[in-house]
């Protein structure tokens, strides 16, 4: 494959940032730096997501062979507007756009990234956005969409819902996931355009130190399972409180539970002398947390990926994980390499088993090393990744020699059984109903920005082209007045379709025909909106439109 020049867009980004999809994503870049192509990590200062304090100064640094350009991190104080918006949110009720927004800004914005990522899209043939919560990915993906490779690291959860998450779904140009389940989830909340299952991958430690961890931490005096991720409902810390209670009251097992992450640990005071918080550890002891564990205990749901698990298998360690998790859930019964439980009752029981039965705690782990080592390792992952990058660029290229755009390949929308005048009101009515109080009108692409392919034959393609190289007809003209009069006259003809396109819809409603939304238009749509406000010159202004908030 030819060598790439690409971008990862994360807001957080280090060895000593915690969190999987930050892992995944760091991993991923330097492995890429490392088969010869040209990564640049865009990111924030800030490193602890309970603060958002800048703890890293802006600028450009060399992380591994990887350039890391960091911007400042603008942190929101308003913890009262904050938890407001949690509520509604995690409540899953109805919300406008305007508040799924908000809420996204609710933690911290980064507007010098985002402004970066506008002007600079052109020099990267991909930019790569994780996770799919982030403002440094909901407000970044949709300035360039056709060069834009989404890795939503996508949870189960009420916030998976929001139509600003499900539009970047279907607006990328390319969707990553990680895991099986990850990709059925986002097929059941979206159709979704280009994607696939890269999968991920994890390094193995040249060793392990079990006997040196007990010793270092005073854990020799009983066996221990291990919890490792963050202390907080959403990631089921109650529930492994819970089976900790049953094992060692109703059951009587001599068993603690260390755990290791960042934030505060909460525990009951009948607990704490069963509760071992080692808190955030240097990277070196990981390994030796999970080898010294007779178990990890894994009670998330929340997960894309479960990066833990796979430590705790390379490890030599089994998993105790919740059957109600689909990923962990998928791990385990692929590999055979744990028990699952339903409640606390039965997570007790694994412990005792796991406890009682060394030797078959030991098989399990044989099967879930084995697992991780055929599957799991970064090389495959690498060269998935890399197919999926060339594909990106030859979509590209075609595009651009069809002269529908650099940001977008050309398809026969004949082929695929829809005119161009109803994919626009298809387009135009997702738009519409993603936000009720912008007229019709405002949201109409411009003729000629070019139609984005999908694999998927049951949406209709509806996706336009991004900002950088738009359209070929303004980007290629060689000379200023060349350009301007390519500039007015697009602007004539979308005003006049725009007038066309509008009729239509009024009469399609008359008729009480509502077209299916089709949620991969929403994003290009403003991209392409954008592109056509921005190409008038001083002497000839676009049109005086306000831009729809949800853009802002």
């Amino acid at each position: 494959m030819r060598y790439v020049r690409l971008a990862f867009v994360s807001p957080r980004y280090g060895t000593g940032v915690v969190g999987g999809a930050e892992a995944h994503l760091r991993e991923l870049a330097e492995g890429l730096a490392g088969r010869g192509h040209e990564v640049s990590v865009l990111t924030t200062g800030a490193l602890d997501t309970d603060t958002w304090q800048n703890e890293l100064a802006p600028g450009v640094t060399v992380e591994s062979g990887v350039e890391v350009r960091r911007f400042e991190a603008l942190p929101r104080a308003d913890h009262a507007r904050r938890d407001d918006l949690d509520h509604r949110v995690l409540g899953g009720g109805p919300l406008s756009a305007s508040v799924e927004l908000a809420w996204v800004a609710s933690r911290y914005e980064a507007p010098d990234l985002a402004h970066h990522v506008e002007r600079e899209a052109g020099r990267y043939e991909a930019i790569v956005y994780a996770p799919y919560l982030a403002w440094t990915t909901l407000h970044c993906l949709p300035l360039a969409p056709g060069r834009s490779v989404l890795v939503p690291c996508l949870h189960d959860e009420p916030a998976a819902r929001l139509r600003v998450v499900r539009a970047a779904l279907a607006g990328a140009a390319q969707v990553w996931f990680l895991s099986e389940p990850e990709h059925e989830l986002a097929h059941r909340l979206v159709p979704l355009g280009t994607h696939r299952t890269i999968g991920a991958g994890v390094r193995v430690p040249e060793r392990y130190d079990a006997d040196g961890f007990r010793r270092r931490h005073g854990l020799a005096r009983r066996p221990f399972v291990l919890y490792a991720g963050r202390r907080e409902d959403g990631k089921g810390w109650p529930g492994a409180l819970a089976g900790l209670e049953v094992a060692t009251g109703r059951l009587g097992l001599d068993v603690d539970l260390v755990t290791i992450g960042a934030g505060r640990a909460p525990v009951p005071e009948h607990l704490a002398d069963r509760v071992v918080d080692l808190g955030c550890l240097d990277a070196a002891e990981v390994p030796d947390a999970f080898a010294a564990a007779a178990a990890h205990v894994q009670p998330s749901t929340l997960e894309s990926f479960s990066r833990t698990v796979m430590e705790s298998w390379l490890a030599g360690t089994a998993v105790i994980g919740n059957a109600a998790g689909a990923v962990v859930s998928w791990h385990c019964e692929r590999s055979g390499g744990g028990l699952l439980y339903g409640d606390e009752l039965e997570l007790a029981e694994c412990v005792k088993t796991v406890l009682e039965r060394p030797d078959l705690a030991a098989e399990m782990a044989s099967h879930g090393r084995r697992y991780v080592l055929d599957e799991h390792l970064w090389p495959p992952v690498l060269e998935r990744a890399e197919v999926a990058l060339e594909e990106l660029a030859a979509r590209r290229r075609a595009g651009a020699r069809a002269g529908t755009g650099g940001d977008a390949a050309g398809i026969d929308e004949a082929a695929l059984g829809v005119r161009t005048a109803a994919a626009r009101a298809r387009a135009a009515l997702g738009a519409r109903l993603l936000e009720d109080d912008v007229p019709l009108a405002e949201w109409l692409p411009v003729p000629g920005m070019g139609v984005q392919a999908t694999r998927s034959s049951k949406t209709p393609p509806a996706r336009r082209g991004g900002r950088a190289g738009a359209s070929s007809s303004f980007g290629e003209l060689s000379t200023p007045v060349a350009r301007a009069r390519a500039r007015a006259s697009a602007r004539a003809r979308a005003r006049a379709s725009a007038r066309a396109v509008a009729n239509a819809l009024e009469r399609r409603a008359a008729r009480g025909a509502a077209p299916r939304v089709v949620l991969r238009a929403v994003r290009a749509l403003r991209a392409a909106r954008r592109a056509w406000l921005e190409s008038g010159s001083p002497t000839s202004p676009a049109p005086p439109v306000a831009p729809p908030r949800d853009v802002r």
